[in-house]
C-alpha cells in the first residue's frame, strides 16, 4: 500500500498507529518524515516564539470548514504544524529565508561555522556517518569515496577512534572523522582549503599558502585549530583546549 501525506502526518502525531504491512518505499518516506521533524525540534529546542506570534498562527487557522477532500487535508497539515512547530517558527522561517539565499547563489557559510556544523553531525551520527573503531576501515571508506585515504591519529590508551564520514564543507567533499580523546570529543576535517581561507588566524605572518604553522580560531563555544599536512588542511574542532588539539594534529605529522 502506499501512504497518503496525511496518514504520515497523523502516524508523526501518534494519532494513527504505524501499519505493519508498508512497502519499502513508505518505510522510507515515514523515516524522512520523522527524521526532518526531529532535526527541526532538536535545532531549534532552545528558541521560542512570541506570544503574539503564535497568537497570530492560530487566529490564522480558525477559517470556515474545510469544503473538499483536499481543503481538509490542507488544514490538517496546517494543523500538525502549529501545533508541533509554533514554539519555533520564527526561527524556522529564518532558516527558510537562508536556504533560499543559498540556493541562489549566496556566499557560503564562513569557515568556521562549517567547521563546527560537521563537528556536530558527528556527535549526533548524522547523515553519513559509519560508526566504526577501525582506522583501516575507515581509511578504505575514504579512499572509496574521496580516492585518498587521510592521516588517522594512532588509538592508544588517551585516543580512540569512534567513526568517520564523507561530510560536506564548503560544497565541497571534505573527510572527517571523530575522536574520543580522554574525556573529550574531537572531531578531525580534512580539506583542500588552506586554514587562511577557512577564516582561521596565525601570527607566524609568512603568508604563504603552504604554512605549516597552527592556525586558530573559535566558533559556537567550539575551538579550532588547523594546520597543513601533505596537501592538506586537517582541522580539530571540539570544545578540548587549543593545546589538546594542537597535540592531535602534531601526532598526525609524524
Amino acid at each position: 500500500m502506499r501512504l497518503t501525506d496525511e496518514q504520515i502526518e497523523s502516524i508523526l502525531a501518534r494519532t494513527e498507529p504505524e501499519l505493519a504491512d508498508l512497502d519499502r518505499n513508505d518505510h522510507q518516506r515515514l523515516a524522512e518524515a520523522r527524521a526532518v521533524r526531529d532535526r527541526l525540534k532538536s535545532a531549534f529546542a532552545s528558541t521560542i516564539a512570541g506570544a503574539s506570534l503564535a497568537e497570530r498562527i492560530s487566529a490564522s487557522l480558525k477559517t470556515p470548514p474545510a469544503r473538499s477532500p483536499r481543503d481538509a487535508g490542507r488544514r490538517r497539515r496546517a494543523i500538525w504544524l502549529t501545533r508541533h512547530l509554533v514554539p519555533v517558527a520564527a526561527a524556522a522561517a529564518a532558516v527558510f529565508v537562508v536556504a533560499v539565499v543559498l540556493e541562489f547563489g549566496a556566499e557560503p557559510a564562513p569557515g568556521p561555522a562549517e567547521l563546527v556544523r560537521i563537528h556536530n553531525d558527528n556527535l549526533t551520527a548524522a547523515g553519513q556517518f559509519v560508526a566504526e573503531a577501525d582506522a583501516d576501515r575507515i581509511a578504505e571508506h575514504f579512499r572509496e569515496h574521496l580516492g585518498f585515504a587521510p592521516r588517522i591519529c594512532p588509538h592508544d590508551e588517551h585516543t580512540a577512534l569512534k567513526g568517520g564520514c564523507v561530510a560536506r564543507f564548503r560544497g565541497r567533499k571534505a573527510a572527517t572523522y571523530l575522536l574520543a580523546a580522554d574525556d573529550r570529543e574531537i572531531s578531525v576535517v580534512v580539506t583542500d582549503e588552506p586554514p587562511d581561507a577557512m577564516g582561521l588566524t596565525c601570527k607566524c605572518g609568512c603568508g604563504m599558502a603552504e604554512c605549516r604553522c597552527f592556525h586558530t580560531g573559535q566558533c559556537s563555544g567550539c575551538n579550532i585549530v588547523s594546520v597543513r599536512i601533505a596537501g592538506h588542511s586537517y582541522t580539530a574542532v571540539g570544545a578540548a583546549p587549543p593545546e589538546q588539539l594542537k597535540d592531535i594534529l602534531a601526532r598526525l605529522r609524524t
